[in-house]
């Protein structure tokens, strides 16, 4: 088996993507789901870490603690730092002990998504457009060099908990992107993008991804505001995707703009959404509403430019009170200097 040294500027990127992600989540979790309304109102706009003591899942998170999203990368991460391999039987136990203990206390997980909650109690693969896969998929796609093997290991992954076409093609793209960034970094990101949404139409099959991903190739858009209205700021599959892939493409390599932006795509029911939601309490609202995946989009956005630019161009006030910051970096360097490569090896034993 042989092994690949890894550039400085290729661990640079891999830092970037993971630690990008989280910066995102952690600046989008306290006002995901709610109202856009009700956010400017309390805080004007999400340009850095807030408290919101009146999220009724966040409001016990300080300043740049993240959420469940990054909980569930850190866990693939955990696994290369444990094994220096990715062990797939490891992290379906690692999930189903994050699930069972949030039944209990549901802080824990910190606000641990319904379908895939229910996905790993049930061991039943959810068929929802739930984006929940992608985001353990991240170290992957930064830790492994080749692309076949990246993709092959990132399904399987993602099918131990989805089985929505929406969902699988969802992980594959972002890690795809992820991956070309940091290994075959080109100029045209265009025309990277617009390759790789050839690729996931003719391996998956789903018309509304398809459509809004075509809608962003257009370039008819022509603005933020009309990007969140007519791709959506929610975190299904065909919504989140197509308003990351816009933001990267439009804001690149701009950490902080981009950042931003996803951070403050807010929720903003539309007349429909307000009559389902009308006979609906305050926090059902939050778990059945269709928009304001602040959390996701940030993060992903965060994670596709960290991956291009790289973790030391990152701006310092995004790092300085960030949750395991220092604790997620020497975890990376133990996982690049112990093997300096990610084993292609898939194992199941312990």
């Amino acid at each position: 088996m042989s092994r690949h040294i890894r550039t400085d500027i290729e661990s640079d990127q891999i830092k970037g993507a993971i630690m990008g992600f989280m910066i995102g989540d952690a600046l989008g979790c306290p006002v995901s789901a709610i109202k856009k309304k009700e956010i400017k109102r309390r805080f004007g706009l999400i340009n850095q870490y807030v408290i919101n003591k009146h999220h009724p899942f966040f409001y016990y998170l300080k300043k740049g603690q993240y959420g469940s999203n990054s909980r569930l990368m850190l866990t693939t991460l955990s696994v290369y730092d444990k094994y220096q391999e990715i062990n797939f039987s490891y992290i379906m136990k690692r999930y189903l002990f994050i699930a069972k203990k949030s039944q209990n206390d549901y802080l824990y997980s910190r606000w641990l998504g319904k379908t895939i909650l229910r996905s790993v109690l049930t061991n039943q693969p959810s068929d929802k457009p739930s984006s929940s896969c992608i985001f353990p998929s991240i170290p992957i796609a930064a830790l492994t060099r080749d692309k076949e093997k990246m993709l092959k290991h990132v399904l399987r992954l993602a099918r131990m908990t989805h089985s929505s076409q929406s969902s699988l093609a969802g992980a594959y793209f972002i890690a795809s992107i992820i991956h070309e960034l940091i290994y075959r970094p080109t100029k045209n990101k265009f025309t990277l993008i617009t390759r790789e949404i050839r690729n996931i139409a003719k391996i998956f099959r789903n018309r509304s991804l398809g459509n809004n991903m075509q809608l962003v190739l257009t370039l008819r858009i022509p603005n933020i505001a009309t990007a969140r209205f007519k791709l959506g700021t929610g975190s299904r599959v065909d919504q989140l995707i197509p308003l990351v892939t816009y933001i990267y493409l439009n804001y690149r390599p701009d950490f902080n703009q981009a950042l931003i932006l996803g951070a403050n795509s807010l929720r903003n029911d539309s007349r429909d959404d307000r009559l389902k939601l009308s006979k609906l309490t305050y926090i059902e609202q939050m778990l059945e509403c269709n928009g304001g995946a602040t959390d996701s989009i940030a993060g992903l956005v965060a994670a596709l430019i960290g991956a291009e630019i790289g973790y030391s161009q990152i701006d310092q006030r995004w790092l300085t009170c960030l949750e395991d910051r220092e604790k997620v970096v020497q975890q990376i360097d133990r996982i690049l200097a112990v093997s300096h490569m990610v084993k292609d090896k898939i194992t199941n034993e312990g």
